[in-house]
């Protein structure tokens, strides 16, 4: 296992390593206690002078709408998070602008990428808008260094409001305190409107979610990433379904192999080794069954020697080795690697097609820094080349998606089960 060298490299890269998950569930508290304190406010003014919007300072006595003390400090704290939040997204606007014609790395990068496609006369208009695709491609890795601090702030900040309020009930210094801060009724009015007005875009959101399918498919996205956990992460959402999806997975790997009967009894079904091909999310599914029938001696012994994994568009690295290093960091990838690796030796067992515009897949063998493969794990990266050098007319960058369009894909899936068949005394390979 690689736990060291590698491993503690990648950390000092990686701000947010190990850190996701609370500082996450941290963020859903904040958003979850300021939709709350909207709902309030709005539905409170709305029901007493018919504005949804609240105004503080519009009565004789001070206040058109009587707030608790408690959701006045809220009100200045979400004035104070959102001068937070404009701060850093000045920040990121500034490293995003112009952002390309900085990075030594992504210069390095296109010289690789050209030498896998070399042009026939180098365009300075063409290279400015590859490093363009490269450099927001590779915007996701930069995330980190942003919302570490910011979320950290925010955090820290809820719990000073938190203490304070609570503070409030036993000292006679934070009760003073907190009724100044209470009494900055133009602040609080401010707040107050940041509060509804995020209340009300998360309501719109929601309800895009269900009539546009563009809308529907950026939170189905989220939606994959958070369900995906077991039911005690999320405890207010539909049960986990990775619970569902690797046994059925398993199953579906038994039957392809001939560990199992198929069931329905069909003398056509492809018996033999398999290759599991998995996009995006799907190589986190295909990463957690395997690693299932790692754990179990009998299903190693029959299942892994006959599987071959191909991976495409796959986020193991770029987010689920970050965010969720317990479960998916280096050393459990390099394991699994080797489990693969040993089960049948001398065959390539693991192939990775990424791309360099891809925005959130990435390597999985390869640092991202050196570009180094691990060749003992015999576990490929093959880099596809996204966009063209030189294009046909009207033809746009697939980031993301359109691997199984590239050529290289239907080759990979031709050497995996030609290597697997082999490996096998002859079996057929299914898909």
């Amino acid at each position: 296992m690689l736990r060291n060298q590698s491993e503690a490299s990648e950390r000092s890269r990686q701000p947010m390593h190990g850190l996701g998950a609370p500082l996450v569930a941290a963020l859903a508290c904040l958003l979850g206690a300021l939709y709350s304190a909207g709902a309030y406010i709005s539905a409170a003014n709305w029901l007493t002078s018919g504005v949804v919007l609240p105004d503080l300072t519009g009565s004789p006595h001070g206040q058109a709408l009587l707030l608790p003390p408690s959701l006045q400090i809220t009100a200045v704290a979400a004035l104070a998070a959102a001068g937070i939040a404009a701060v850093a997204a000045l920040v990121v606007a500034r490293t995003v602008v112009g952002g390309w014609r900085r990075s030594d790395t992504i210069a390095e990068l296109l010289t690789t990428y050209t030498d896998r496609d070399p042009p026939n006369r180098p365009i300075p208009t063409r290279d400015e808008e590859i490093r363009k695709i490269f450099w927001r491609a590779a915007l996701i890795d930069r995330a980190p260094s942003v919302l570490t601090p910011l979320l950290t702030v925010l955090t820290l900040g809820a719990v000073a409001v938190t203490t304070l309020v609570v503070a409030a009930r036993f000292s006679t210094a934070a009760a003073t305190l907190a009724a100044a801060i209470a009494g900055a009724t133009l602040l609080a009015t401010l707040g107050a409107y940041i509060i509804v007005v995020l209340t009300a875009l998360t309501s719109i959101a929601a309800f895009l979610a269900l009539r546009s399918a563009r809308t529907r498919r950026q939170v189905g996205i989220l939606w994959d990433l958070l369900a995906f956990w077991p039911r005690a992460v999320h405890p207010l959402a539909p049960p986990c379904y990775a619970e569902r999806t690797v046994p059925e997975l398993i199953t579906r790997i038994r039957t392809h192999t001939g560990d199992i009967p198929d069931k329905y009894d069909r003398g056509d079904y492809p018996v033999g080794a398999l290759v599991l091909a998995a996009h995006s999310q799907g190589s986190v599914i295909a990463t957690a069954t395997l690693l299932q029938i790692a754990g179990n001696d009998s299903e190693k012994r029959v299942l892994l020697p006959r599987v071959a994994l191909l991976t495409y568009g796959c986020v193991l690295r770029r987010l689920y080795s970050r965010y969720f290093p317990a479960y998916f960091g280096i050393s459990t990838l390099t394991a699994l690697a080797r489990e693969i690796a040993t089960a049948q030796p001398d065959t390539n067992r693991w192939s990775n097609l990424w791309r360099l515009s891809d925005q959130l897949g990435g390597p999985v063998t390869f640092d991202p820094d050196t570009l180094v493969a691990i060749q003992e794990l015999r576990t490929s990266d093959c880099l596809l080349i996204d966009p063209q050098y030189q294009p046909a007319p009207g033809s746009r960058p697939y980031g993301h998606s359109g691997y199984t369009h590239d050529p290289t894909f239907q080759q990979q899936v031709g050497l995996l089960a030609r290597a697997s068949r082999r490996a096998n005394g002859g079996l057929p390979a299914s898909r």
